[in-house]
């Protein structure tokens, strides 16, 4: 048989490759041993002199990993940040030092030959695709990649790569989010032969994603599309008139570099923008296209998503990078300069120095709770009527007039209706608030972003001690309450969420860290108050809460 080695079984030969192929046959060959690509316990004392073996760090959510100094996880609870099902005593974490989301930031590994037909990993963080997540780079593009669970349990994934064996390959991690949730983190990266229960075999594209439409009399999920003038799920018509709320499951896509113009319309728009002369602002962006304003309509101008810390824009002050406010108003805005009116005179600023300047205007955001609500995929926000064309939505309003997008490009879409109440948008609202050792603060709407069976996209959150009384429309039909329950971020110990309406308890349930966000549509006995509490389980520990999202009450006549 050649140059092959043999063994002889008393007086009988057999060949190596012959007996491989028997026991490869018969399932008894051990899988090869896995190859540790990173634990992040130590920066080895040879990696350090050694570029190529180090990983590469960018942004203030890795201002450690990039010092070699990874997360120490606590799986105490009373720990400002603490994971549990981690393997080791540090991970990759994409946490800020004062906001555990504030922060943005990219990892990238050394190469590495694929050697094996898997590549594991423990993960969690925020499920925003693309933005808070972990990659695999062949030739420098993404081939595979995970995002987080909506939660602080290490969850175990495996990426498929037989097919690339052989071939050069990075990690990447990436967390472009500061959102609720926005950061990511990565373990025990192996390759293995050994898949995980949870294998990743394609990139995952979200063109076309199944989402979620709310009507007075349900709630539907599947396939979204919009077609010859009407929104059908899975095939299924939806009229228009009976929407109250459209999740189409997409995460938005706009990046630092995007310029925001928010109107007094409440129109948030993603725009570069420049002067024009009789008092028009000319924006342009690539969703919305050209259009021109006045600039009487404008509440504020944001060169740049980015910020350097948190600032309050106050009404005529132009906000720039590191430096201190500058009372005054803009003269001329051009592509690469603003010229600004200040107290020592007009002085020129380049663009790229800018944060953002909010205008004196006595009457923003008008009608506002009584507009249709469009979030488009590069973060703008349209306001007005909205009507479907064809597969465009068009939404027309007293500033822009008419505006038409594809469907593709639509994140949401929330109706104005009669008979639905926002909780967030609810002026009749009774707080009380018992907090201890010190008093929580009052209920108020956040931009969760969650994305999750039953998702939802902003938040009504409230803190332990808390009780909010919202006055009930009046109804002769049935009336019923519908949220997402989760537990904030951070949560430490167990909370206590419950409500009545009018004394009678119609819903309790203590939550704990690892609670994943639930659905719930309650029917609303007689009474004219429903009553939200949050209270401690049994020990006290801040933070400690829970977010209603997309938190309405819908009647039926």
């Amino acid at each position: 048989m050649g140059d092959s080695l043999n063994i002889e079984f008393g007086k009988r030969s057999v060949a190596i490759p012959f007996l491989l192929a028997l026991l490869a046959f018969s399932g008894t060959v051990p899988a090869a041993e896995d190859i540790l690509i990173a634990d992040f316990e130590k920066v080895k004392t040879e990696d350090k002199k050694s570029p190529e073996k180090k990983w590469k760090f960018e942004g203030t959510s890795f201002v450690h990993a990039a010092r070699g100094q990874f997360s120490e996880v606590s799986r105490d609870r009373n720990r400002h940040f603490s994971l549990s099902g981690v393997q080791g005593k540090m991970v990759l974490a994409s946490v800020a030092d004062k906001d555990i989301d504030s922060g943005t930031g990219h990892g990238l590994s050394p190469e590495f030959i694929i050697e094996r037909k898997y590549i594991k990993f423990l993960i969690s963080g925020g499920r925003y695709p693309g933005r808070t997540c972990l990659n695999l780079l062949i030739d420098g593009s993404v081939v595979r990649s995970a995002a987080g669970n909506y939660s602080a349990t290490m969850k175990e994934a495996a990426f498929d790569v037989s097919k690339y064996l052989g071939k050069s390959a990075r990690v990447e991690i990436v967390d472009r989010e500061t959102r609720l949730w926005g950061h990511i983190c990565v373990d025990n990266i192996v390759q293995s032969d050994n898949p995980a229960s949870v294998v990743i075999s394609a990139l995952h594209r979200s063109s076309v994603l199944q989402g979620t439409v709310h009507t007075p009399d349900s709630i539907l999920s599947g396939r979204l599309n919009v077609a010859d003038g009407q929104l059908q799920v899975d095939g299924r018509p939806v009229p228009i008139d009976d929407i109250i709320l459209v999740d189409f499951n997409r995460d938005d896509t706009g990046d630092e570099s995007s310029h925001l113009v928010k109107l007094t319309s409440g129109d948030i728009l993603n725009a570069d923008f420049e002067s024009r002369e009789d008092g028009k602002l000319n924006l342009n962006g690539t969703i919305i296209g050209s259009h021109l304003v006045d600039i009487d309509a404008v509440a504020q101008l944001d060169f740049s998503s980015r910020t350097d810390g948190p600032h309050s824009n106050r009404k005529g002050y132009l906000y720039l990078r590191n430096a201190d406010p500058i009372p005054g108003s803009p003269l001329k805005i051009d592509r690469g300069s603003v010229e600004f009116e200040c107290p020592l005179g007009a002085i020129t600023l380049p663009r790229d120095r800018l944060l953002s300047y909010r205008f004196k205007r006595d009457q923003e955001n008008a009608g506002l709770v009584a507009s249709d609500e469009i979030g488009l995929l590069d973060g703008s926000v349209l306001r007005g009527t909205v009507a479907l064309d064809g597969e465009n939505m068009v939404v027309t309003n007293r500033v822009l007039t008419s505006i038409s997008v594809a469907w593709s490009n639509v994140r949401y879409l929330r109706r104005a209706r009669t008979d639905v109440m926002w909780l967030s948008q609810a002026t009749d609202v009774k707080t009380d608030l018992k907090g201890a050792p010190f008093p929580p603060s009052e209920p108020h709407a956040v931009n969760a972003g969650v994305r999750c069976n039953g998702g939802f996209l902003t938040a009504t959150r409230l803190g332990a001690k808390t009780m909010a009384r919202y006055k009930m429309p009046a109804a002769a039909g049935k009336r019923e309450f519908r949220t997402v329950m989760a537990p904030i971020l951070g949560l430490r110990e167990d909370v206590v969420f419950s409500l009545e309406i009018s004394g009678k308890s119609i819903f309790k349930q203590t939550l704990d860290p690892e609670t994943e966000p639930k659905m719930l549509a309650l029917d609303l006995p007689a009474g004219d108050e429903l009553v939200v509490n949050v209270d401690f389980g049994e020990r006290l520990a801040y933070p400690c809460g829970v977010d209603m999202g997309d938190a309405y009450v819908v009647t039926q006549q």
